[in-house]
């Protein structure tokens, strides 16, 4: 059996991934709220000691939003551009984001964490080597409402993001960057 479970670590992790969205997507679809529009942009940079401009934009699913408990869910499609000397790579992909609102000295805060299986056009960011072109993000991020009325609101959060293989590859040098978010409801 061990033997089984490490020589298919790899496909048995993806079954798995993706089993856990579906489980997800199931159980919060009793609480969906639906907005016409749900997007959130934002730019930052490299934390590997890479001088990089990046640009990402999520854009929510229809449908795919709702709520367990306090717990909010949403599953957005992201793209995600890092141009590194004039070299441009692109990481798309589904995201499944778990959001959790806090009140801290009269305050609304949001704390939000997400897992994606993702495409990237370029296998080396830089002088990270990624492996391949299907990867894995992770993401947290904090924020706060900044304007909100009944049909609308503008957010803010910072977001530390990691992408990476989680060893689908022989090389997996990671690349993790930061980023101010614009979150726009309408």
């Amino acid at each position: 059996m061990k033997f089984f479970i490490r020589k298919n670590f790899k496909i048995i992790f993806l079954i798995f991934f993706l089993s856990l969205t579906l489980f997800v997507n199931i159980i919060a679809q009793g609480n969906s709220e639906i907005r016409k529009l749900d997007i959130s942009v934002g730019s930052g940079f490299s934390f590997n000691k890479i001088m990089s401009k990046q640009f990402i934009l999520f854009f929510n699913i229809p449908k795919l939003k709702g709520n367990i408990g306090d717990l909010n869910f949403e599953e957005d499609f992201f793209n995600e551009s890092i141009s590194v000397n004039n070299n441009l790579t692109d990481v798309i992909g589904p995201a499944t984001l778990l959001k959790y609102n806090v009140n801290v000295l009269n305050r609304e805060l949001f704390f939000e964490a997400g897992i994606g299986l993702n495409y990237i056009n370029n296998t080396v960011v830089a002088t990270r080597n990624l492996g391949g072109h299907f990867i894995f993000s992770d993401m947290i991020s904090i924020g706060l409402p900044v304007v909100v009325t009944k049909n609308f609101s503008i957010g803010i959060n910072y977001l530390l993001r990691h992408i990476s293989n989680a060893g689908l590859y022989k090389y997996n040098d990671g690349f993790t960057s930061q980023y101010i978010v614009l979150k726009i409801n309408i």
